[in-house]
């Protein structure tokens, strides 16, 4: 089944009023497949051809840059939430070492407290061994 346009989907689609293609058609600028009751029976391939369409077409371009938009946002989501997510991870991670910190602190106080409550010892000195006389010779050969 073959797809025809009215005179006035025509210049709606065209963006030229139905006059402007009523004179078309008289001038022979514009051929028609068959004029009914209702009006013109009209090609869309005929119309656009005179009268090429005001609204954009879909280029493969378009379309490569549609897909491509939609590529790249949904990039950008998923690096927002990974962004997002590492910033999370930070504030985690700088409280735990906050957290960390007192902790060490708290050890490092009790440690100070105990090393007060131990009482001094005084170093040992060193004690000398007295070494025994040393005997000489003939005292050890004959004693």
């Amino acid at each position: 089944m073959a797809f025809y346009l009215t005179l006035s989907e025509a210049a709606k689609q065209t963006g030229r009023s139905k006059e402007t293609l009523s004179r078309a058609i008289k001038e022979g600028r514009l051929s028609v497949v068959e004029k009914t009751e209702r009006g013109f029976k009209l090609d869309p391939a005929e119309v656009f051809r005179v009268f090429p369409s005001k609204q954009p077409q879909a280029t493969r371009e378009d379309q490569t840059q549609t897909v491509a938009n939609e590529a790249t946002q949904k990039l950008i989501t998923h690096l927002e939430e990974t962004i997002r997510r590492l910033q999370q991870d930070k504030e985690e991670a700088a409280a735990r070492e906050q957290d960390d910190r007192r902790e060490r602190d708290r050890l490092l106080g009790i440690i100070e407290g105990l090393k007060l409550l131990e009482a001094p010892k005084a170093e040992p000195k060193p004690q000398q061994i007295a070494e025994p006389q040393r005997k000489g010779w003939f005292s050890r050969l004959f004693s």
